[in-house]
């Protein structure tokens, strides 16, 4: 009762900001459930209600098992773990040439390994890499996380013979003992891709210096096609201050049409009343109506990339653009259903086979 006395209030809220009047919100969620099993908590979170989507296009949108289902008909769920460990999908962009930060090694304390083959199982092996390549700025990914969770990036400082590390954007420095035991919290289950640090193209930078900001783009090989295509995509910007640029904590984010490369308005998905912003709020960089540069060079790169993995038709790129072109970050084989949403990109829309 809690939870439906929540939605009730939502509902009047939005009702009062000039979006449908409660009634029509209250039908529409009846009808989406009825037919859809689309309830509620989906009808909330895509923001359905908004009076500029007509409702054919609300009944679009899929509950996750259903979306969970549709995508593991167009994906052999077999091949997931593809994208799901990043030492894997690394791998295989890295070995058929498709441009991706590049690879120094895998911190683990039992089957690290560095790029050139000797071990990196603890933090002298670490140091030892550091000082033997000269590396200047690392990134360090969880092998296996999502939004973010344990990324951590840092700078090189060589100091004679010591060698010590400092987190992008603050002030205090690190042994590298210190840094993989109160950064990185090493131990014995600690599972680390380490990474170049990729410099953004000044253009992305621009929006926000602090965090790489990415591209989302949907790339698909439907029944009817001849060859893949890209559906859409959206421009992630981290927030003020930021490492990344996660929607979830804060980052803006806008529609790229996938035509023309141009964006739409931008939203924060943690504002639940749904403003738009046509210029970032930060730095007043203008965003609707901008067209992303290297969009087509982007599609090409996606669309080449997903022929890479078997079995699968439908594949989230997570894009940063360098300063030579796009990279890819890191993909994912079954893409989020959310995010999309809020942009007016239904489930069904994803993970249709036509």
């Amino acid at each position: 009762m809690k939870r439906l006395w929540m939605y009730f209030q939502e509902m009047r809220r939005h009702a009062k900001n000039g979006h449908l009047p409660v009634w029509r919100q209250f039908l529409e969620i009846c009808l989406l459930w009825i037919f859809h099993r689309v309830g509620p908590g989906i009808y909330m979170e895509a923001r359905l209600w908004r009076r500029d989507i007509p409702f054919s296009e609300k009944r679009l949108h899929m509950h996750e098992q259903a979306y969970a289902k549709a995508v593991e008909k167009r994906n052999d769920y077999r091949y997931r773990k593809l994208s799901e460990n990043k030492l894997i999908d690394k791998a295989v962009l890295s070995l058929y040439g498709i441009p991706t930060p590049r690879f120094y090694g895998h911190l683990n304390p039992l089957r690290g390994v560095t790029f050139d083959g000797r071990p990196l199982t603890g933090p002298a092996e670490l140091e030892a890499l550091i000082r033997r390549h000269s590396l200047g700025k690392l990134c360090f990914k969880l092998t296996e996380s999502y939004h973010g969770q344990g990324f951590c990036a840092a700078e090189c400082l060589h100091k004679g013979e010591a060698v010590l590390l400092r987190p992008l954007f603050q002030e205090a420095t690190y042994a590298v003992a210190e840094f993989c035991r109160d950064v990185l919290s090493f131990h014995e289950r600690t599972d680390y891709l380490i990474e170049q640090y990729l410099e953004q193209d000044p253009w992305f930078k621009a929006y926000n210096p602090t965090s790489l900001n990415t591209l989302r783009v949907h790339a698909a090989w439907r029944d009817n096609d001849a060859a893949p295509r890209v559906l859409d995509g959206m421009f992630r910007m981290g927030n003020k201050g930021a490492l990344i640029d996660s929607t979830r904590r804060g980052g803006l984010f806008a529609k790229i049409y996938a035509e023309t490369g141009t964006l739409g308005p931008g939203y924060i998905s943690t504002d639940k009343d749904h403003i738009t912003y046509s210029h970032h709020p930060d730095n007043g960089l203008p965003l609707e109506g901008v067209k992303i540069p290297g969009w087509e060079n982007t599609k090409e790169l996606v669309c080449k990339a997903l022929l890479l993995y078997p079995e699968t038709r439908l594949i989230a790129f997570d894009i940063a653009m360098g300063l030579d072109g796009p990279y890819v970050i890191e993909t994912n084989l079954r893409p989020g259903r959310p995010g999309p949403a809020l942009l007016r990109i239904p489930a069904w829309q994803l993970a249709k086979p036509r």
